[in-house]
């Protein structure tokens, strides 16, 4: 019988306690076994990122315990879409490969929404670590193929990721200073990512976002992307005692 979860490795190793994720379609009445399980294996934190929308799944993961954290929602457009719909940028956009210490407050702040900063027992201290780590193999080109800034490589204005993934081009992170918005840095660094995964010979591009970002959701329909899918995002803290 296939387990309702599987434990994941590298974000066990990051928190330093075992953590698992409950499979997207599992059904309500199966959540309160795959909770007995994984806390009878010890496990100290579940993510459960459900397949759709589902009323009745999302009362079953709060009436056992869970945390509703995200809204993950997925933009998509073919690069030429985005092209199209953007016309001129007025801000100049570079590739960079670091220095990461420069890039570290924009990382920072690209997750401000993220579920990993709205969940008060992950700790800020894990999650400036985790965007920090997410830079730092995105410029070693481990998580992106390409790493575009605007404003000067040792005081970047805004930057944006992109790689493969799933066969399409992605964005992974992006983030504007607070200092440069409203000046189109935002829609540069999109059209920047959109001409790459264009000239590499995608058919689309996809960036996830998550819901309560209204700004980055407003960003990507005035680029041309339209909302593909909508995914809720529960934490369950299995293990009182335990903390990342």
């Amino acid at each position: 019988m296939t387990k309702p979860w599987q434990a994941l490795e590298w974000d066990s190793a990051f928190f330093g306690m075992p953590v698992a994720r409950i499979q997207p379609g599992t059904r309500a009445a199966e959540l309160p076994e795959a909770l007995s399980g994984l806390r009878a294996g010890g496990f100290g934190l579940a993510y459960w990122i459900l397949d759709r929308p589902d009323a009745a799944r999302g009362q079953a993961a709060l009436t056992y315990g869970g945390q509703h954290v995200d809204e993950k929602t997925t933009f998509l457009a073919s690069p030429a879409q985005v092209l199209a719909a953007t016309g001129t940028v007025a801000a100049e956009v570079i590739e960079t490969d670091g220095p990461a210490e420069a890039l570290l407050p924009l990382a920072v702040a690209a997750g401000g929404s993220s579920r990993f900063r709205v969940d008060p027992r992950i700790g800020a201290r894990h999650f400036e670590k985790l965007y920090a780590t997410w830079l730092e193999r995105s410029l070693r080109h481990e998580l992106a193929d390409a790493v575009f800034i605007t404003g000067a490589r040792e005081a970047p204005t805004g930057f944006v990721t992109v790689g493969r993934k799933n066969e399409r081009a992605d964005i992974g992170l992006i983030a504007v200073a607070e200092q440069a918005r409203g000046k189109g840095c935002g829609k540069a660094l999109v059209v920047r990512a959109a001409a790459w995964a264009r000239d590499a010979g995608h058919g689309a591009i996809q960036v996830v976002t998550q819901g309560a970002n209204r700004e980055a959701c407003a960003l990507y329909e005035r680029c041309g992307f339209v909302k593909e899918a909508v995914n809720p995002v529960f934490h369950f803290w299995l293990q009182p005692e335990r903390h990342p």
